[in-house]
C-alpha cells in the first residue's frame, strides 16, 4: 500500500523517529514526537519526503547492523612480484647441455603482499553513516534533539511515570 501523498507521515513514522534518535518511550516523548511532525506538516511538508528517506535509511542500517556482518577486506597498499613476466616456458630442454645452461631461476617467482592494518570494521562504517543520517534529519526536525538519550551516567537514570 503506497502512501496517499508524499507530504503525509506514515503511521510507522513516530516508532522509527523514536529508534532513531533513541527516544525513550514515554508519553511526553511520544507526545513530542507527534507535536513536531505536526509541526513540519503544517510549516514545511516538503522536508517530509527527505525525511522520509533518511527514516528509511537508518531502519535498513539498523538491520544489518542486528544481523551477522562480513568482514572488511584488506586495503592492498603495496605488492612486490621477482620472476619472470611470461611465466614458465613452453618447451622443457632436451639434452643435457639444455639443461646446464638452462636458468632454473626464471621459474621461480616471489610476491610480497603488504596490506592496511588499520581498516575499519563495517560495522564502525554502518555506524558512522547512521550518525550521518541521524544528524540530518536533526536539521529536519531540530526541536527533538532536546529529548535524544545520552550515555547516562552510572548515577543517574530517566524517571518514568506511565
Amino acid at each position: 500500500m503506497s502512501d496517499p501523498s508524499p507530504w503525509a507521515w506514515r503511521p510507522s513514522d513516530i516508532e522509527a523517529i523514536r529508534n532513531a534518535f533513541g527516544i525513550p518511550v514515554t508519553p511526553a516523548s511520544v507526545r513530542a514526537i507527534n507535536d513536531e511532525m505536526k509541526s513540519l506538516e503544517s510549516n514545511y511538508p516538503d522536508a517530509i519526503p527527505q525525511a522520509k528517506g533518511l527514516l528509511d535509511s537508518i531502519a535498513a542500517i539498523d538491520a544489518q547492523l542486528s544481523g551477522p556482518l562480513t568482514a572488511a577486506a584488506p586495503r592492498l597498499v603495496k605488492e612486490i612480484r621477482k620472476g619472470a613476466a611470461g611465466g614458465a616456458p613452453s618447451e622443457a630442454p632436451i639434452s643435457k647441455l639444455d639443461v646446464i645452461e638452462y636458468d632454473t631461476s626464471l621459474l621461480m617467482e616471489e610476491t610480497t603482499l603488504e596490506y592496511a592494518a588499520d581498516q575499519p570494521s563495517s560495522a564502525s562504517m554502518l555506524r558512522a553513516q547512521r550518525g550521518r543520517y541521524v544528524e540530518q534529519l536533526q536539521l529536519i526536525l531540530p526541536r527533538l534533539s532536546l529529548w535524544v538519550s545520552r550515555r547516562p551516567s552510572p548515577f543517574s537514570g530517566d524517571l518514568v511515570r506511565g
